[in-house]
């Protein structure tokens, strides 16, 4: 169970989904502090550039959802979040993992966020989006 700073962690995890939901994905990039550790930013190109990628026109997805893939709000989203999280080992910062809500259901692509310690506060950071 999440409990504490991770949930306010969560919070903003299940914030961002639903801004990207309500198709404001420039808006849920711009509450992101920092590039991933390899330099690189979301922006929405990006972010629906790994949902292509992941889900190409030949995959079973596509085959289902021939629209494509779209994340959704996660009240109206059913399966499991996958949710998990942790301390880095460094007392940096926390990790924290959810599945990605497209289409009104979890998928087995994973958003993994970072919660950095930066002067007393948290830089967030979404580093990656990957099918576990």
């Amino acid at each position: 169970m999440i409990q504490g700073l991770q949930s306010e962690f969560l919070k903003f995890v299940r914030t961002w989904f639903d801004l990207a939901a309500d198709g404001k994905l420039a808006e849920a990039c711009a509450m992101l502090d920092e590039p991933t550790s390899y330099g690189e930013r979301w922006t929405p190109a990006r972010v629906l550039g790994v949902l292509d990628q992941t889900f190409p026109p030949e995959s079973q997805f596509r085959r289902d959802f021939p629209e494509g893939p779209r994340i959704t709000r996660l009240d109206g989203t059913s399966g499991d979040p996958g949710i998990s999280s942790g301390e880095f080992g460094d007392s940096s910062g926390y990790w924290l993992d959810h599945a990605v809500p497209l289409n009104g259901r979890y998928r087995d692509l994973t958003a993994q966020f970072e919660f950095r310690r930066r002067d007393g506060e948290y830089a967030i950071a979404l580093q990656d989006l990957h099918v576990l």
